[in-house]
C-alpha cells in the first residue's frame, strides 16, 4: 500500500499534471524531474558554464540561453528550431556556435548534450 501511494504522489507532484495518468504513462518525465530535482540539491552538480551563458545572454540582451533549448529539444534540427524562434536558420547556427564558444561544449558531442539538457532543465525548474 505505500508503495502505491509513493506512486501516486511522485505522478501528482510532477508539474503539467492535469489529467488522469500513472506512473508507467508519465514515467520519463516523473523520472526526469526527480533527478532534476536531484542536480538541484547539490551545488556540486550545477555545472558554472550555463551560468556563463546566462550571464553573457543578461550583459547582450541576447537569445542564447532559448535558441539553445530549442535546439537541443528539437535533436538539433536547424530549420525546426529556426521556425520555432522566428529567426532564419543561419542565425540560429550562429547562436548555437556562439554558446559553444561560451560554454566550451561541443553540441556534437552526446555527453556535452545530455549535461546541458539537465543542467538547462535544472535552471528552469529551479532557477540560478
Amino acid at each position: 500500500m505505500a508503495a502505491a501511494r509513493a506512486e501516486v504522489d511522485r505522478v501528482l507532484d510532477r508539474p503539467g499534471t492535469q489529467h488522469v495518468t500513472t506512473l508507467a504513462e508519465s514515467r520519463t518525465a516523473v523520472l526526469l524531474g526527480e533527478i532534476t530535482d536531484l542536480v538541484a540539491e547539490r551545488d556540486e552538480l550545477r555545472d558554472p558554464r550555463l551560468q556563463a551563458l546566462v550571464d553573457d545572454d543578461l550583459a547582450r540582451h541576447g537569445s542564447l540561453v532559448v535558441s539553445l533549448e530549442e535546439y537541443l529539444d528539437r535533436f538539433g534540427d536547424v530549420r525546426s528550431s529556426a521556425a520555432a524562434l522566428h529567426v532564419h536558420p543561419n542565425t540560429l547556427r550562429y547562436r548555437i556556435r556562439r554558446a559553444e564558444r561560451v560554454l566550451g561544449m561541443r553540441l556534437d558531442d552526446p555527453e556535452d548534450r545530455l549535461l546541458l539538457q539537465l543542467q538547462l532543465r535544472r535552471w528552469r525548474r529551479h532557477g540560478p
